[in-house]
């Protein structure tokens, strides 16, 4: 018998997929673009690619530090909670996502009451992954809904750094049309 022979499957709870979330069973349409937000002595950051779904988008935001830094440690935690009166510390990288009609998103949450099985009322944030090297961070984050026609401006901001709020826009319609262009591979 071969080792994985006598492993029988325990049942599971199947959980359907959400409509907010980001689809497994669809290839994205991409946008190949590099939006430089920050370009500083010491870090760089920038949006380095946007993946389209028929519902949302995925885009990655890469850090670069020019040295070996102390700041890197305390960026590992990209999307944060916070209680009443709690507040961020400078070393927390902020991160969000505006649409034209000036709904907004960040990496910054206040505590939800909102029913996880319910449709949400506003844009989501969804941290998807994270990678490191020495001087660097790439974060891969999802949003939803898809974005009206009009800019979709990123924004960062990091007072350990001396990073004042930083802004850069791509056209919404690029993520419109990239979105149009995925494939669907089976229903979710």
């Amino acid at each position: 018998m071969s080792f994985f022979g006598d492993i029988v499957p325990e049942p599971g709870e199947r959980r359907s997929h959400r409509r907010w979330e980001r689809p497994d069973a669809a290839f994205p349409g991409v946008v190949a673009t590099t939006i430089e937000l920050v370009h500083a002595e010491q870090v760089a950051i920038a949006v380095a690619g946007i993946w389209a779904f028929a519902t949302g988008f995925e885009f990655s935001v890469a850090v670069r530090l020019r040295s070996i830094d102390r700041a890197l440690t305390f960026i590992d935690a990209p999307i944060v909670t916070l209680d009443d009166g709690e507040s961020l510390h400078d070393e927390f990288l902020r991160f969000g996502v505006q649409f034209s009609n000036g709904e907004k998103v960040t990496n910054i949450r206040g505590v939800s009451v909102r029913d996880q099985y319910s449709e949400p009322a506003r844009p989501v944030l969804s941290m998807l992954a994270a990678g490191a090297g020495r001087r660097s961070r790439d974060f891969r984050y999802w949003v939803w809904p898809l974005p009206p026609v009009g800019e979709v401006t990123f924004v960062c901001e990091w007072p350990a750094l001396h990073i004042p709020e930083s802004r850069g826009s791509i056209d919404g319609r690029l993520i419109l049309e990239a979105a149009a262009a995925s494939v669907q591979l089976w229903p979710e």
